[in-house]
């Protein structure tokens, strides 16, 4: 049986103690970027979808269909994500287009480190665009 040296043994249980803290901050550091991406490109659906709800004279039909091409586009699928309906709204005698868009993404850092349940965070953007007349 091979005997340790005291100091081989303590940077065993050093490191044994010290690796998974390690190892979670480089996966929340990982994950939080994919989320980041993933917020942005939510944020990008919400926006053409916006768009369009000011351009088409509130066509949420059209809108829903930009915003899932937005995410597609991104490598998100739609089957996971929440579009709205075009939303009509007034501030200072001007009309603005309203548009919201959520996505459930998965994580595999414990829900806890963003916030949320220890699956699925929710993503959702709301965009305003002034509505063309």
């Amino acid at each position: 049986m091979k005997r340790w040296k005291p100091l081989q043994a303590q940077a065993m249980v050093e490191t044994v103690l010290v690796m998974p803290i390690l190892l979670m901050l480089v996966f929340s550091i990982l994950v939080g970027g994919l989320l980041m991406t993933q917020k942005y490109a939510v944020t990008v659906a919400a926006r053409e979808g916006a768009r369009v709800c000011a351009l088409t004279q509130g066509s949420t039909n059209q809108a829903r269909d930009v915003a899932f091409n937005m995410l597609q586009a991104y490598g998100l699928s739609p089957n996971r994500a929440g579009v709205g309906s075009c939303q009509v709204e007034n501030a200072a005698n001007t009309q603005y287009a309203a548009f919201r868009v959520s996505y459930r993404a998965d994580t595999i850092v414990p829900g806890f480190v963003f916030g949320g349940t220890q699956k699925e965070l929710v993503l959702s953007s709301t965009s305003r665009f002034l509505k063309e007349r």
